[in-house]
């Protein structure tokens, strides 16, 4: 895979703002500010523009003339970074990192690497090297012959679990039989091992006026050569099912997710 282009998320607002999408702009700047401050804008609006100046994605000249400043082959990329219909979000919380995947047709995808919440690293790759792609982001090592457990939770108890004071309560809710108190313990060790974060990885449509629609979502958990998946299933009473997995299962889940948001651009197009 070949980087086309790597911006600061000051940089990709400036790009997104004059290429005209300025809500996804707007959106990418106060998540990184947390400010209203127009004056706080405007100065890292230029500080922006003068570091894309220096890589040549900006054109001071055209700029005096009142015409589009940004390099034609990069607005041409923002345009389609900024009108894609679907998506795939992954997150690594232990590294601070996103991995965004946006369709662009059924074998090409744009590949956003997020680092830090800061840098985005940009580049165009092809469907088939998506799963490679989301092992490496990850890295997941398994335990040889690490045993099976498994238990089960309702939305509201799994969601809950974010507070580690609730772990109790919680406990005493779990069924004893077949073992899920003892994988309930070994999972809650995990999680505190990362801060109590789950990483996930989501699929979104969005339609004309750039409204998000979660189509699916698969939380987990890596940690000690373990790895925990927490998946839905609404037909069961405890809708939330998570696992202890091995190498195969998480090649599995992997494959799932994409087959699933294989499916739905198929049945789109």
């Amino acid at each position: 895979m070949e980087s086309f282009i790597s911006l600061t998320v000051e940089e990709l607002t400036v790009l997104l703002s004059t290429a005209d999408f300025p809500e996804e702009a707007r959106t990418l700047i106060q998540e990184r500010l947390n400010t209203e401050d127009v004056r706080i804008f405007e100065a890292v609006f230029q500080a922006a523009v003068n570091q894309l100046r220096v890589k040549k994605i900006w054109n001071v000249e055209k700029e005096r003339q009142g015409v589009n400043p940004i390099d034609a082959k990069v607005m041409d990329f923002i345009t389609m970074l900024a009108t894609s219909e679907f998506m795939i979000r992954a997150t690594n919380q232990k590294k601070n990192n996103t991995l965004v995947l946006h369709y662009l047709s059924l074998d090409s995808w744009l590949y956003q690497h997020i680092e830090d919440g800061v840098i985005h690293e940009f580049a165009f790759v092809e469907k088939k090297e998506i799963p490679t792609l989301l092992n490496e982001f990850y890295s997941v090592d398994f335990a040889e012959n690490s045993e099976s457990k498994s238990f089960r939770l309702t939305d509201e108890q799994f969601d809950s679990l974010k507070n580690p004071e609730n772990e109790l309560t919680i406990r005493n809710q779990v069924q004893s039989s077949s073992g899920e108190t003892q994988a309930f313990t070994h999972f809650m060790k995990a999680l505190s091992q990362n801060d109590y974060k789950l990483d996930n990885i989501s699929v979104f449509s969005i339609d004309k006026e750039r409204q998000l629609y979660l189509e699916n979502l698969v939380f987990f958990c890596h940690t000690d050569g373990e790895t925990w998946l927490a998946s839905y299933d609404n037909s069961h009473e405890k809708s939330v099912s998570i696992k202890k997995v091995r190498g195969e299962a998480w090649k599995d889940n992997i494959e799932g997710i994409l087959d699933f948001s294989y499916d739905l651009l198929y049945n789109r197009n």
